[in-house]
């Protein structure tokens, strides 16, 4: 009966979200403890099944390698507007088997990483010193044209391989992504804006709801945080933390599942 099949479909599901957090849980301990350990580590493999469901791929092979670019690039890497080219792969029909089309853009994001995070994630551990060591509140007060000027300046001095890489265009759309979107959580200043965007920059553009970052979530919507300055505060210590904490191992290495 339907509802049998249902329920066993269920069942298996379950089983198979099981075995795909403990993977992860292996292969990316320090993330994984970071964002919370296993509860929270599910409710990212369930939301990445979904989304990889949503792009056609439904097997389990092709699901545990959509979850893998998302601890690679981000859970929304997808629709990132730094990463044009996953956005372009993911969904690119003119490669009619869906295996044969995820397992090259997870060769592509292999080649991304090693590009940009450098031998032994040189170039990463060199932006995250860089990020530790830039004060954050001496922002200008610019807007618009001229403000995106100085983020991309920023941004370029932070982490210059990884804006060279992904260019002007995508790193600009990205800014304009993150602006809107501090707009939504009532920021306006230009610290404020700057510390997102640079989140965003580092860990993924829906680093403000993905399940590896939840204290960025959990800060940008706490009701209880009166006031942008105590709201922005918040989001750079905590931001700091995980930097710190996340030190010992450049993120992004990514294992194949």
């Amino acid at each position: 009966r339907n509802a049998q099949m249902e329920a066993l479909r269920r069942q298996v599901l379950a089983r198979f979200d099981k075995q795909l957090v403990q993977h992860f849980m292996h292969f990316y301990p320090i993330e994984c403890r970071l964002a919370g350990g296993e509860p929270q580590i599910l409710r990212l493999v369930q939301r990445g099944r979904r989304r990889a469901e949503s792009h056609g791929y439904v097997t389990q092979g092709q699901v545990a390698l959509y979850v893998g670019l998302i601890f690679m690039l981000g859970s929304d890497f997808d629709r990132d507007p730094q990463l044009p080219w996953a956005a372009a792969q993911i969904d690119d029909t003119s490669i009619a088997d869906p295996t044969a089309r995820i397992r090259r853009i997870y060769g592509s994001a292999v080649e991304y990483l090693r590009t940009t995070a450098g031998d032994n994630t040189r170039h990463l551990v060199r932006a995250m010193v860089r990020i530790r060591a830039h004060d954050f509140s001496t922002a200008s007060d610019s807007t618009g044209e001229q403000r995106e000027n100085e983020l991309c300046d920023l941004l370029n001095r932070l982490y210059p391989e990884k804006y060279a890489f992904q260019g002007e265009t995508a790193t600009r759309n990205l800014i304009r992504h993150g602006i809107e979107s501090s707009a939504r959580y009532g920021i306006s200043s230009s610290a404020g804006i700057i510390v997102l965007v640079t989140l965003m920059f580092m860990l993924g553009s829906g680093c403000d709801k993905d399940p590896l970052y939840p204290w960025a979530q959990g800060i940008l919507e706490d009701a209880t945080i009166t006031g942008e300055g105590a709201r922005v505060n918040r989001l750079h210590a905590e931001a700091m933390n995980y930097l710190n904490a996340s030190f010992v191992r450049g993120k992004g290495e990514g294992e194949q599942p």
